[in-house]
């Protein structure tokens, strides 16, 4: 596997790979990924511009549930 997510935790919260562990947090797991997505548009503000930031946003963003979050308000 060739992608800069795959020790991302936000790849573990929303990749399909995961279903189990995911299915594991049962109805906390959409205010937990909220959360998360949130703590991550935080802490990325200042790396927004930079390569590395670019290229991740678009492997996160394939995953339905991490672009439901990203995209909310």
């Amino acid at each position: 596997m060739n992608l800069l997510s795959i020790y991302n935790l936000n790849r573990f919260l929303f990749s399909p790979d995961f279903e189990k562990q995911q299915a594991m947090l049962e109805t906390t797991h959409f205010e937990f990924a909220r959360q998360m997505v949130n703590l991550f548009k935080l802490w990325s503000l200042k790396l927004r511009n930079h390569w590395y930031f670019k290229r991740l946003l678009p492997e996160l963003n394939r995953y339905q549930g991490f672009r439901i979050h990203w995209q909310s308000l």
